[in-house]
C-alpha cells in the first residue's frame, strides 16, 4: 500500500501545473465552442442561398449562387484563422 502512495506522489503534478493545465483546457473549449458557432452561422448563411435560389425569391443565376457560398467560405476560414482566444 505504502508503495502506491509513493508511486501516486512521484506522478502527480503540483498544483499549479493542474491550475495550468485546468486553464489550457478551458482556452481551447473556449475556441472550439467559438468555431463551432462561426461554422453554424456558414450553414446558416448557405442555407437562406439555396432556400433563396429554390423557392425562386431571388433573380440569381446558379453561377452567381455558387459564388456566392464559396465567399462565404472564404471569409469563413479567414475568420477562423483569425481567431485568437485570449487567456481567461
Amino acid at each position: 500500500m505504502s508503495g502506491r502512495i509513493a508511486d501516486y506522489e512521484k506522478g502527480s503534478s503540483s498544483p499549479t501545473e493542474l491550475i495550468d493545465s485546468l486553464s489550457e483546457l478551458r482556452r481551447q473549449v473556449r475556441e472550439r465552442d467559438l468555431r463551432i458557432r462561426n461554422l453554424e452561422s456558414l450553414l446558416d448563411r448557405i442555407l437562406i442561398c439555396l432556400n433563396a435560389f429554390g423557392s425562386g425569391e431571388g433573380a440569381y443565376s446558379l453561377p452567381t449562387l455558387v459564388q456566392a457560398i464559396a465567399q462565404e467560405i472564404a471569409i469563413c476560414r479567414l475568420l477562423d484563422a483569425d481567431t485568437d482566444i485570449p487567456d481567461a
